[in-house]
């Protein structure tokens, strides 16, 4: 430790670059040393700091590695330490692979970018694999419920930092931080420790992981959590998060069954919730008519801008559409091209430039496999709640960067443990009743990722313990 402290004090003098490389490096020691001790209080803290963007206090770039590439660092550090404590779970990552198989098309059959080098390429693909690895956490079923249940207060914090930031008077790249910022169109928005539209997306996941935890235990204050998330997007003015969130709640407020809300429930409810948003919404009009209903002209504002992004995103993937020009192009491709921003606020028109019709194909087809593989263990209004957890995120990906942003890597971390609680549950059920499950309610390739029920004794069943 001496002798770090040594080296440390050496490269700040002679090599400033390389002192905060090696501090980091230090850091995420430090964290993976500590997460082996710790394990589920350091990775829930890895995770949970990312409702901070550190990158919008702190401008960090050396040698190509920014803030945000660092803070995905600090969370891989801690799940590699939880996974030396805990091991491995046993479900197939088909994201992953997806991902792998696309790193590979990048190097081969990709039509590369001229701004795109294989670092970006290399950097990206950490991006993406970070994203998944949650699938693969050996998740204590003491823990699960707690990490949820932390999802679900996160935006609140958020908030209340930001008024801390605001009152402290930190500043970001964009001036002093501001929880209730005036855009450009005259519209406030509602800012946290992160930007409005961050805010918003964490809010999303927030009310699904209420709304499961509702399902889950039963206790009602968990709708009015919900119902203070829903307020928070609509106050970011957010419109795409605001439709997904009420897309989410009609559905589960008209297919879920009776389990935890019966049909009078869901009348009251619904009234009170009318009648509560509607009130917002009356309070907030004129930050939601101006970002909602008014068109700024003719260049491209009306949608924010995106239409003009998204004339250099088709150009770029126009010139090879099977396999895109290189996993990583659109991080770079509008930098030097504008200065608003350098992403593609549309994940599919992204992947398309990235890695093509065929990429484009695989990633989807890796994202499926997962969800239809979670699905199997949920019970009926779970599987509701996730399908249309699912479809919104779907249909939120074609106005927002929901993989590439850092709530992204919440909405995984959220379905990660939803599917974990499922295996689970369904891994007592089979203990309990001393017997293996029959096709079609359950397959027991799924229940073989206990540690419990690895070994197989004869006829390819279970060796359950006695």
């Amino acid at each position: 430790m001496i002798f770090a402290l040594v080296l440390l004090s050496l490269l700040a003098v002679f090599d400033p670059e390389q002192f905060f490389l090696a501090g980091a490096a230090c850091v995420l020691l430090a964290v993976g040393a500590a997460g082996y001790f710790f394990p589920w209080t350091c990775f829930g803290l890895a995770v949970g700091s990312l409702i901070l963007s550190p990158e919008n206090f702190l401008q960090f770039n050396i040698g190509g590695v920014e803030l945000r590439s660092l803070h995905r660092a600090l969370i891989l550090a801690a799940f590699c330490a939880t996974v030396l404590r805990h091991g491995l779970a046993r479900p197939f990552n088909a994201p992953v692979v997806a991902v792998a198989l696309t790193f590979f098309t990048s190097f081969t059959l990709s039509d590369l970018h001229p701004k795109l080098d294989a670092f970006q390429i290399i950097k990206s693909t950490f991006a993406f694999v970070v994203l998944f690895l949650f699938i693969n956490v050996n998740y204590s079923p003491e823990v699960i419920p707690r990490y949820l249940r932390i999802i679900g207060f996160l935006p609140i914090v958020s908030v209340f930092g930001g008024v801390l930031a605001q009152a402290a008077h930190l500043d970001s790249p964009w001036g002093p931080w501001e929880v209730l910022p005036t855009e450009w169109t005259g519209a406030p928005r509602l800012n946290g420790l992160n930007i409005s539209s961050y805010l918003a997306y964490f809010a999303f996941v927030a009310i699904f992981a209420n709304i499961y935890e509702l399902l889950e235990t039963r206790k009602k204050w968990l709708l009015g959590l919900a119902g203070i998330n829903l307020i928070i997007i609509i106050l970011t003015g957010t419109r795409t998060p605001m439709a997904a969130a009420m897309f989410l709640a009609v559905v589960m407020l008209l297919f879920s069954g009776g389990r935890t809300l019966n049909i009078s429930a869901k009348v009251n409810l619904s009234i009170v919730g009318l009648l509560i948003i509607g009130g917002v919404i009356v309070l907030w009009w004129p930050a939601i008519e101006t970002r909602l209903l008014r068109s700024f002209g003719d260049d491209g504002i009306y949608m924010s801008g995106r239409d003009v992004i998204w004339d250099y995103f088709l150009r770029a993937f126009w010139e090879n559409p099977w396999f895109g020009r290189g996993l990583g192009t659109g991080a770079v491709l509008l930098v030097g091209e504008l200065n608003v921003t350098t992403a593609a606020h549309n994940e599919y028109l992204r992947l398309l430039t990235d890695v093509g019709i065929v990429g484009l194909v695989l990633f989807i087809c890796g994202f499926a496999w997962w969800i239809r593989d979670g699905l199997r263990f949920m019970y009926r209004d779970e599987r509701l709640l996730i399908l249309g957890f699912v479809v919104a995120l779907a249909l939120y990906s074609l106005t927002d960067n929901t993989l590439s942003s850092p709530p992204a890597l919440m909405a995984m971390f959220a379905l990660s443990l939803v599917f974990a609680r499922g295996r689970h549950r369904y891994i007592a059920a089979v203990l309990a009743h001393r017997h293996w499950p029959r096709p079609g309610t359950a397959t027991s390739r799924g229940a073989q990722a206990h540690p419990l029920l690895r070994s197989r004794g004869r006829g390819g069943q279970p060796e359950l313990p006695a």
